[in-house]
């Protein structure tokens, strides 16, 4: 779902390799956590900070086949879809709500059932 954007041509390598840059070790002795430059989040992933790094650039790679709204990232763009298609992948085991973001159906889970909504590994994205 999705078209690339054309105007994200290989001149843009540069900026993404410039962005590449500004990661950085938080400290020697902790390797597993990460610190964005720019705005100094933390990961505890590499993985997880490079896709976070896309939300800083200017560059939308991926537009909305419906809307023309454009995202850094597939998984934003197939999360915003969702949007127009009134798909929802994400099911209440309580009731029969359903929601578009898995955040939506464990703030429901919280909200309104007072259960705090886990998901498996399996049970992820689809």
């Amino acid at each position: 779902h999705g078209v690339k954007n054309p105007l994200a041509t290989e001149a843009n390598a540069r900026q993404r390799e410039e962005e590449k840059n500004k990661q950085v070790l938080v400290s020697e002795d902790d390797p597993t956590k990460f610190v964005c430059r720019v705005c100094s989040k933390n990961f505890s992933l590499q993985r997880l900070l490079n896709r976070h790094m896309k939300c800083h650039s200017d560059v939308k790679r991926y537009l909305c086949t419906f809307c023309g709204k454009g995202f850094n990232d597939t998984f934003d763009l197939k999360r915003h879809t969702r949007t127009h298609t009134g798909v929802r992948p994400y099911k209440c085991n309580l009731c029969e709500k359903s929601f578009t973001q898995r955040c939506s159906l464990e703030s429901h889970c919280l909200k309104v059932h007072g259960v705090q909504h886990t998901y498996a590994y399996k049970e992820r994205r689809t």
